[in-house]
């Protein structure tokens, strides 16, 4: 909405005042113009920035605008068509070689005329700004939710990445510390007691089953070796 109306409506109003503004300079260039030559420039300048009015005018109306801006913009149409009125009389004066009458209408109904216009073209103009300004204010103001929904948005990710990575090594972690548990348990566990303890009792069965020999037996075979 702002790049549609509110800008282009400024930047139309501008160029309608200045096409004003030329159409003012050159109507001074002719009446001050002492050759055929120098009337017949100025008027070829008046022509192409009457022609710009027209065509810049044509566009402004074809934006949307409110009943108040409406009724200045018609009120600036009026006394542009009185304006423009004076302005063919004092260049008609002045291609006629009546350049002293031609310079007082000029200088007096003429910039009575103008001033006029141009007041009703910044009354337009202010209409313009104004919608500029509280459509560029609505966008700031869209702009900064939308800034701070991301942010919000973005947070949320940040915690939910972090979560993820957490539970992502408490998962990995676990069975680590599962099996490193179970190794510790294996190896505080009387697991080696008993072992010893069937080791004892293996050896007690071998020399149960094969007696060390007696000091008796020791003797008798000393004899029988003598």
């Amino acid at each position: 909405m702002l790049a549609q109306n509110s800008v282009p409506s400024v930047d139309i109003t501008n160029k309608i005042n200045t096409s004003l503004a030329n159409i003012r300079i050159n109507e001074n260039q002719h009446v001050l113009a002492q050759t055929p030559a120098q009337m017949d420039r100025a008027e070829e300048l008046m022509k192409q920035d009457l022609d710009k009015l027209k065509e810049r005018m044509a566009r402004y109306e074809s934006y949307p605008s409110s009943q108040d801006e409406k009724t200045v913009y018609a009120q600036f149409k009026t006394e542009l068509g009185e304006f423009l009125q004076l302005h063919d009389q004092i260049i008609q004066l002045s291609a006629a070689g009546e350049k002293e009458r031609a310079a007082t209408l000029l200088n007096e109904e003429g910039r009575i005329a103008y001033n006029e216009l141009d007041t009703r073209g910044e009354e337009v103009r202010a209409f313009s700004m104004n919608a500029a300004k509280a459509s560029f204010e609505k966008s700031a103001a869209a702009f900064q939710s939308a800034q701070a929904v991301t942010i919000t948005l973005l947070g949320l990710a940040f915690v939910a990445g972090i979560g993820a990575i957490f539970f992502a090594v408490r998962g990995i972690a676990r069975p680590i510390n599962s099996t490193t548990e179970v190794m510790r348990k294996r190896a505080s566990s009387p697991r080696d007691s008993w072992m010893s303890r069937s080791r004892t009792r293996r050896r007690r069965t071998r020399s149960a089953r094969w007696p060390a020999p007696s000091k008796s037996s020791s003797r008798t075979a000393s004899r029988c070796v003598t």
